[in-house]
């Protein structure tokens, strides 16, 4: 089975060192598999280092740089309409909504106010997060406010955090912030389709579903369209 890798909290022991050692992604010889980005098929997917040694979160300056420069090229007009699509993900979340004050409260502001920016001025279509231990669907935010309840041709990223896999601390129940559309503590995983297409007059989407472990059972489904 493929698999794709970004670095979270319990790999920060000896630097890195085991996961450093362990994945080798896009880029590897250049950034040791802790930050990069590929494109697959009309998707390019940016993947981004949200931790520090010390356990807390971090995006660290020689990589916001790389960031900017990466989403500019994914953005440029003639990249764009071959690859329509831009996913970011990281393991510690931009935006969660729970009652935990450190990791959804100035955690996630301090990632914020180093690359939220960079994600909107970009276009960014969907930030894939996790760390908090349920699921979660914003509606399309920019700087903490909520820019639609649609998901038809939105003007700022829609956020997940996807961390509803299951661990021995069980899962959390998450809070209700207003940008918040959906949220579950069930226990289950989550699956992206992605269309894309260079005709002038196609509608691109990208589909997301959130499946229940235990049966199967699609708890959550929606699509960003583009018809523009």
């Amino acid at each position: 089975v493929p698999y794709l890798t970004a670095p979270g909290n319990h790999e920060f022991w000896f630097n890195f060192s085991a996961y450093k050692s362990r994945f080798q992604m896009p880029m590897y010889e250049q950034y040791d598999s802790m930050h990069w980005s590929v494109d697959i098929g009309p998707l390019h997917l940016v993947v981004l280092n949200t931790e520090s040694v010390l356990d807390t979160s971090n995006l660290k300056p020689e990589q916001l740089q790389w960031l900017s420069k990466d989403l500019a090229q994914a953005t440029d007009a003639s990249k764009r309409k071959d690859v329509p699509w831009i996913v970011a993900s990281g393991h510690r979340p931009f935006y969660c909504s729970d009652h935990n004050k450190e990791q959804c409260g100035y955690f996630a502001a301090w990632l914020r106010l180093l690359g939220e920016a960079s994600l909107t001025s970009h276009h960014v279509d969907l930030v894939i997060q996790a760390h908090e231990h349920n699921m979660q669907r914003s509606y399309p935010l920019k700087f903490s406010k909520t820019t639609s309840q649609s998901y038809v041709n939105p003007d700022a990223p829609v956020y997940i955090v996807s961390g509803a896999a299951g661990n021995r601390e069980h899962n959390s129940h998450p809070g209700n912030k207003t940008w918040l559309a959906w949220s579950s503590s069930e226990i289950g995983y989550s699956i992206v389709e992605v269309v894309g297409s260079q005709d002038e007059d196609a509608t691109n989407s990208l589909g997301f579903s959130f499946y229940r472990s235990s049966d199967g059972k699609v708890l959550d489904h929606f699509e960003i369209v583009k018809t523009q």
